[in-house]
């Protein structure tokens, strides 16, 4: 018998019950209200239980008639969007990013961490201490992406985009730039610092951390406001996205910094 077939079969069955259950209601609602007065008790209970499995078969031929048929294909589209979730490896969407992330968690226990933004100001200055004591740590990777600022064009996008003049945006880019220098001149053993130019506006932000990764989106509106930001898990085919993007940005971009370790190890390793 086919899946479709049962379901047929059970409906059925199920109408079938209630409608059994109705007659027999109404045959003891009848029954109690045939008997004399004389039998109060035994007219009354009849009534009762008349009454109470007319609305029983009432109920479930309503609920195997349209109800069932809703809750299913309800809970069937809760489910396929439980997998969907799943395999896109959401984990958590917020649009205060500054304040309710793991920043610090995130930062202190990734072995490497990969940044593409177009300056992201405000956030380097609120995780300072945890990028500070990332940087400081043994055998990590930190890659900072920066749009080129001295590409006119991506300088105009950027600024049109955010509603600022070119010159602050160049001068927010080099802000950016000179911070992780000053977090690449005293490493962890074996941490590497590098920073790279890339020709190209961000689109949103990208934070590759280890097995987590988070994006945030940018506003169309000229205006400083809450933007939804999402952290997403290193299996979901988001940040399998995220991380070929920044791989073929990383592929692309010019060297423009290199922590002192890298550099004498570099040395130390050329004949």
């Amino acid at each position: 018998m086919t899946l479709q077939a049962q379901r047929t079969v059970t409906t059925l069955g199920g109408i079938l019950v209630s409608l059994l259950l109705t007659l027999v209601g109404s045959g003891l609602l009848l029954w109690g209200t045939a008997i004399s007065t004389e039998h109060e008790f035994g007219r009354e209970l009849l009534k009762s239980m008349g009454s109470i499995l007319v609305s029983i078969g009432a109920l479930s031929f309503m609920w195997e008639l349209f109800t069932k048929r809703s809750f299913l294909e309800e809970t069937l589209a809760l489910a396929n969007m439980t997998v969907e979730l799943k395999n896109a490896g959401i984990e958590r969407v917020s649009n205060r990013y500054l304040n309710e992330l793991q920043w610090g968690e995130m930062l202190k226990t990734s072995h490497s961490l990969d940044f593409f933004f177009a300056y992201a100001r405000t956030w380097c200055n609120v995780n300072t201490v945890s990028l500070g004591e990332a940087t400081r740590l043994k055998g990590r990777t930190v890659r900072v992406l920066l749009p080129d600022p001295n590409n006119s064009q991506v300088i105009n996008e950027l600024a049109r985009r955010f509603n600022s003049a070119p010159e602050d945006v160049e001068s927010a880019i080099k802000e950016t730039k000179t911070f992780f220098e000053r977090l690449g001149r005293r490493p962890g053993e074996g941490t590497v610092v590098e920073i790279r130019y890339v020709a190209a506006a961000p689109l949103f932000s990208i934070y590759l951390l280890g097995d987590r990764a988070v994006f945030s989106l940018h506003s169309h509106q000229r205006k400083a406001g809450h933007v939804p930001t999402c952290v997403v898990k290193r299996e979901g085919l988001i940040y399998r996205y995220l991380e070929e993007e920044f791989s073929y940005l990383w592929q692309t971009a010019t060297v423009v910094y290199l922590s002192r370790d890298a550099n004498a190890n570099a040395k130390a390793e050329s004949p």
